[in-house]
């Protein structure tokens, strides 16, 4: 798909809460320019120190298919599984699956941030987070890879769901 980046945000400051999803956002802008979307080389891991462990980077494969390239440590911790090299056909609740795939396909289409709201079904329960998607295109138009940071809105310890039981659900542990 085809990136048209412009020069002003595509998400407005008033759309998103968190101070983190606001500062990445902030720093992907600054990396964008009006013909060129960034690329994931334009972003040192060191300036996403502060959201690195709530960060996960998908890679674009044909078909379209999506490769978790990178699924950040608190979101492995709530979720109770890691997803790091695993496709996203690979999640165990067929609700996330759907939700993740219908949403990646979008920002394919509009090469433009997106911020998100939504409840997330965990374990047999449902928690709230606040997401911010990003697309990086390493040529700077045709989006490869999509990077989302997702906060929960629910206390982390409450979050947890039963590991065994999700571990069972994906094959490992």
């Amino acid at each position: 798909m085809q990136a048209m980046p412009k020069n002003t945000p595509a998400i407005g400051p008033d759309e998103i809460t968190s101070p983190l999803l606001l500062q990445l956002l902030a720093l992907w802008e600054s990396k964008r320019t009006s013909t060129r979307l960034p690329a994931r080389a334009d972003l040192d891991p060191v300036e996403l120190k502060f959201i690195l462990g709530r960060l996960l980077i998908l890679d674009v494969l044909p078909g379209p298919r999506f490769r978790f390239r990178l699924h950040g440590s608190k979101l492995t911790e709530v979720a109770g599984y890691d997803m790091t090299g695993r496709f996203v056909d690979d999640l165990p609740n067929p609700e996330n699956r759907r939700t993740l795939v219908g949403r990646c396909k979008a920002l394919l289409e509009s090469s433009e941030p997106m911020s998100v709201v939504r409840d997330r079904p965990l374990d047999g329960r449902r928690f709230s987070y606040e997401a911010l998607w990003l697309p990086l295109a390493r040529d700077g138009t045709e989006v490869d890879m999509l990077m989302c940071a997702l906060i929960y809105l629910n206390n982390w310890a409450e979050a947890r769901p039963d590991r065994s039981r999700v571990a069972a659900k994906l094959g490992v542990g």
